[in-house]
């Protein structure tokens, strides 16, 4: 931020710190910015300023929202922005007793400097629990407050070719699946609302796309009911445009089949309601599909009798790993196939500080007169030797909030996932493996791995028919199939490490494969950049999904304009 030739006082300072949001008028008449950066003199003197102004939207504007080589300086008035400013050094104080109008162009180089500054994506761009692998650099941050407004702004962006993200929660691992890369990133900050339907059969709950699973368990609670969500207090909405584990998933299936209706916008810039009954197709495609059709803002999610619940964290050492892995199997083929009710995530974690392992593994119960699991669930409690159990009647915010607990922020993280036919000696080839593989990397900043082992019995693949289907190929599998997945997580990328991640996985697949227990499910709520998600769903079902995307997006608009997630 610099002064022209002449004007007192002069500055010359470089923003520090600072986000701006772009909203459009529901009748896509005129846009409107809002900007707050912090700017810092040579001289170490601050400045804050901010920003508003409004644009009405005729082709020169919309030439330079688009970057386009033949946008230029436009007429005083078409647009005009108000600067307001705030100073501690007197030298500036001035600046806090005048207006100052600008035109647009000189507001869209303004923006440019901000991309730039690292700063800036700490403030808008590093949500809670957004590992640095997503952080990317939107040209532009939009903020919607109602679906119109993103129709508004999903016309706009194919008009002129510009591509986009779509962040919900931005929990996601995956570079460019909730951000991007010199585009534009619509983020749901603004749409958070939840409204009960109670009088409704069946009942279900409206969620915004900008809560996060904790915030629905918190509101829907004091009504005694609960929807099919996320574990983990920060994760957010997309969730269910994948698959979705949740604590009724053994008995409901997954979070995706307990939608009732997704409100989308499509490629042509309607604004649609998705369900069983209306756009069955789509509906269905929708459960595992993604990005691919649409962008939804809003999801109706079916609501089941709440109260307290059984639930918390069993902690065992290292030493205890045999019984933990027997356990896992045990919960995989037994607990959860014959007691719908029961839950668990069996996970178990490397911290090469201190070269540590434990098992971290959540436990529940839906029980509502109860502050102890069933028998069928002992086990977790009884067959190891416990550094830590926090299992009590409590509820569902409650333990959301527990298990997120220790996630870190910002740190360096890669995953991959693939699935197999439960067995037991596998468990022990995979985790034994990749320990084995994890010690040799030594001592490295913050390197951590985590191992999570999670089935899919029949029932619960099965569970999502009579609502619909979905696009994931499971129903009538017969085996209870367990997801593997493996992380790393480190302070600095490392592609060195990175790659032999990589290549480790492929040898624990290819492991799974020669003992005949390789299934071609890759779930999408935990896969990595690169995996074929969707091809792993099967050739009937992609060809069913194809067509879906054939009719509802001829022009093939979030295949081309919507590049992150995982494409058909």
């Amino acid at each position: 931020m610099s002064t022209v030739d002449g004007f007192e006082p002069k500055i010359d300072a470089k923003v520090v710190f600072g986000g701006d949001w772009l909203y459009f008028d529901p009748d896509q008449e005129r846009a409107r910015v809002n900007v707050k950066a912090i700017a810092k003199t040579e001289t170490g003197s601050t400045i804050g300023f901010e920003y508003t102004g409004v644009a009405k939207l005729n082709p020169e504007i919309r030439a330079i929202f688009a970057g386009s080589p033949e946008a230029h300086t436009i007429p005083f008035g078409q647009s005009t922005t108000v600067h307001t400013f705030q100073v501690g050094d007197p030298k500036y104080k001035d600046l806090e007793n005048s207006t100052w109008n600008v035109s647009l162009f000189v507001q869209m180089r303004a923006r440019a400097s901000f991309q730039s500054s690292s700063a800036l994506q700490s403030l808008a761009l590093t949500p809670r629990d957004l590992p640095s692998s997503a952080v990317l650099s939107p040209s532009c941050i939009f903020a919607p407050r109602q679906a119109s407004e993103v129709a508004a702004a999903v016309t706009i962006f194919a008009a002129h070719g510009c591509e986009f993200a779509v962040r919900g929660g931005g929990h996601s691992a995956v570079p460019g699946a909730a951000n991007i890369d010199n585009g534009i990133l619509i983020t749901f900050e603004n749409m958070k609302t939840i409204n009960m339907h109670l009088e409704s059969n069946p009942q279900y709950v409206s969620v915004q796309p900008g809560l996060v699973w904790g915030e629905v368990y918190s509101y829907v609670e004091r009504f005694n009911k609960v929807p099919l969500c996320g574990r983990f207090y920060p994760v957010g909405t997309g969730l269910t445009l994948g698959a979705g584990f949740s604590f009724l998933g053994n008995e409901y299936g997954f979070a995706s089949d307990n939608v009732h209706t997704y409100e989308m916008v499509l490629a042509n810039g309607t604004v649609v309601e998705v369900g069983q009954h209306n756009l069955p197709d789509l509906f269905r495609a929708q459960k595992g599909g993604g990005n691919n059709f649409g962008v939804v803002t809003r999801y109706d999610l079916l609501l089941k009798d709440g109260g307290p619940v059984v639930g918390g964290q069993v902690i065992a050492p290292e030493n205890q790993t045999e019984k933990w892995l027997g356990l896992t199997y045990d919960y995989s083929t037994r607990q959860a196939v014959q007691d719908v009710k029961t839950h668990a995530l069996p996970a178990i974690a490397y911290i090469a500080q201190g070269n540590q392992v434990f098992s971290q593994t959540p436990v529940y119960y839906n029980t509502h007169n109860s502050s102890t699991l069933p028998p069928i669930m002992s086990g977790w409690v009884d067959n190891m030797k416990l550094t830590t159990n926090t299992v009590r009647q409590t509820n569902y915010s409650s333990l959301a909030t527990e298990y997120a607990q220790g996630f870190n922020d910002g740190l360096f993280q890669e995953q991959r996932t693939y699935t197999i036919r439960a067995n037991r000696a596998e468990y022990a080839y995979v985790w034994y493996t990749f320990l084995a593989w994890a010690r040799s990397i030594g001592n490295v900043d913050g390197f951590n791995v985590l191992h999570c082992n999670m089935p899919l019995t029949p029932h619960m693949m099965e569970a999502g028919t009579a609502l619909g289907g979905n696009s994931m190929g499971l129903a009538g599998t017969g085996d209870v199939l367990s997801v593997i997945y493996l992380g790393i997580t480190m302070n600095k990328p490392n592609n060195t490490i990175v790659t032999s991640f990589r290549n480790l996985f492929t040898t624990l697949q290819q492991h799974s494969e020669s003992a005949g227990l390789l299934h071609p499910y890759i779930m999408w709520n935990y896969a990595g950049a690169g995996q074929a998600v969707l091809e792993s769903y099967g050739p009937e079902s992609n060809k069913a999904m194809k067509a879906v995307q054939a009719k509802y997006d001829p022009t093939g608009l979030f295949a081309k304009l919507v590049p992150g997630g995982f494409k058909l």
